[in-house]
């Protein structure tokens, strides 16, 4: 099994925002979701060793028994492949030049601390390019920090006087939106992550045994706690909950009565400290509520609390569907199949995913007068990150979803 590194390029966004959370236990749990991602990369990785077609792979099992290769696998490896060899193409890259997934470590870290393996990269004569597959859902863009760190690893295994003058680094994400993003990194860019490995690489040895409740100076709670293996139990986040509860922004300061109006009399900048910090107090209560489950799966009494089953929508038995039909349509009850049955197409993602099975969408006539039946109805606007892609919203926009918005606080 492969190293995992403290100062994985992976946790280099979190790393970067928050060098407490490198104190505590190393995450080694695999979600599913993970777990498809990483037959999808085995797949990548040995059409790229042996310059194979994924096709060839339909329906394997070889890369993992729980995630038999799919279509929408294969067409993600072609996605990639493809998007690379363009680039190199535009960059003047030979194709001999591609280093397939490699591991590096950075010798100007110590211990090993900051390594990883990459995907893709291809390595010009003055151009290099970093490519990333990702198979979730997540966007990630080009500009990520994993990438970059990418670049910093393969630039540290370069030989002696090979100089590179242009670093390009590439997500290809078949279930994002876009599905590919390409980034030019600067000088400036790889100078201050490296400057903040450093200073990671510095806590780590001033204070190997550090845990993370004795970690608080160094703790900056915030949406990157999401994947932070040490956020349950961390005492930052446990402040910024009890402060946003002392702070009274659930209520109006003044009448204290619940906040359920964009109007209310708050200054702007104390709303977008809030809203900046929503999600992560939302994923901190949630995180409170598992680990009072699991507590409680342990035999552990929680006073006050017990656990109850949460029940699904009522459905038929498998199999029983036609069982409810003949009993309905005995005994002179007089119902039909058309009575008790609802005929509607399949949603646009199961006609698609259909489609790709069968390799229709593969007939640009096909494939351009499918898109034409398709559309994506504005459902509401949201509040995002300045660097977030997209056009921002013209106010007289805004405010006809003011209402919904408003519609949404009030049903919760």
């Amino acid at each position: 099994m492969a190293k995992h590194h403290i100062l994985g390029p992976s946790k280099m966004d979190r790393i970067k925002k928050c060098i407490g959370s490198l104190y505590g236990p190393a995450d080694t749990s695999s979600s599913e979701a993970a777990r498809e991602g990483t037959a999808c990369h085995a797949l990548l990785e040995i059409c790229l060793l042996m310059d194979m077609q994924p096709m060839e792979f339909l329906g394997s099992t070889q890369f993992s028994e729980e995630f038999p290769v799919t279509i929408e696998m294969v067409e993600a490896v072609d996605l990639f492949i493809t998007e690379t060899r363009k680039l190199m193409e535009t960059h003047s890259i030979p194709l001999d030049r591609i280093v397939p997934e490699r591991r590096l470590v950075h010798p100007g870290v110590a211990d090993e601390l900051f390594g990883g393996t990459m995907d893709f990269q291809a390595i010009g004569d003055t151009t290099l390019l970093i490519a990333d597959l990702k198979f979730g859902r997540r966007q990630v863009y080009g500009d990520s920090s994993q990438l970059t760190a990418y670049s910093l690893l393969s630039l540290s295994a370069l030989p002696a006087g090979h100089k590179i003058n242009k670093v390009i680094q590439v997500i290809v994400q078949p279930r994002g939106n876009p599905q590919v993003s390409v980034h030019e990194v600067g000088q400036t860019e790889l100078n201050e992550l490296y400057a903040a490995i450093k200073r990671a690489e510095a806590h780590i040895q001033a204070n190997p045994d550090l845990t993370v409740r004795a970690a608080h100076e160094h703790l900056n709670p915030g949406p990157h706690c999401k994947y932070c293996p040490v956020r349950v139990g961390c005492p930052a986040r446990e402040a910024m909950a009890s402060e946003a509860f002392e702070a009274g922004v659930f209520t109006h300061p003044d009448t204290k009565k619940p906040i359920v109006s964009p109007t209310f009399d708050v200054d702007t900048d104390t709303l977008v400290y809030w809203h900046e910090r929503a999600d992560a107090l939302v994923e901190f209560l949630a995180d409170v509520k598992k680990a009072l489950i699991t507590r409680a799966a342990q035999g552990e009494k929680i006073p006050g609390h017990k656990v109850l089953v949460s029940w699904g929508n009522r459905a038929f038995i498998d199999g029983e569907e036609n069982g409810i039909r003949r009993l309905l349509a005995t005994k002179g009850f007089g119902l039909k199949k058309k009575d008790i049955y609802v005929s509607k197409p399949m949603s646009v993602a199961q006609i698609e995913k259909l489609l790709k099975e069968r390799e229709m969408l593969k007939d640009p006539d096909l494939k351009e007068k499918f898109n034409k039946l398709v559309e994506s109805k504005v459902a509401g606007v949201r509040l995002a990150n300045e660097k977030a892609r997209g056009e921002s919203v013209r106010p007289e926009t805004i405010i006809e979803f003011l209402k919904d918005i408003k519609d949404e606080v009030d049903d919760e």
